[in-house]
């Protein structure tokens, strides 16, 4: 079976875990948060954790078979 991993910086995951936060119940419950408003369906959560399955051919920091965690942030300036 052939695994996306569509750019050669890409990394694809087995997820174990993800966990939501008070941003994400915002989200989930009032499509908004803060002066973020969405505007198109979004998947909520952001942290999370996993296993690497596929590495693209420019990733030299990270191996298949590695526990890894995901936290995005964004910020406004």
């Amino acid at each position: 079976m052939s695994l996306p991993c569509n750019s050669f910086t890409e990394v694809l995951l087995q997820m174990g875990s993800v966990g939501i936060c008070g941003s994400d119940l915002k989200y989930w419950k009032y499509a908004k948060c803060g002066r973020f408003t969405m505007s198109s369906p979004m998947v909520i959560g952001h942290e999370g954790s996993g296993t690497v399955i596929k590495c693209g051919p420019d990733v030299k920091t990270l191996k298949t078979g590695e526990f890894v965690l995901r936290i995005k942030f964004f910020i406004e300036l």
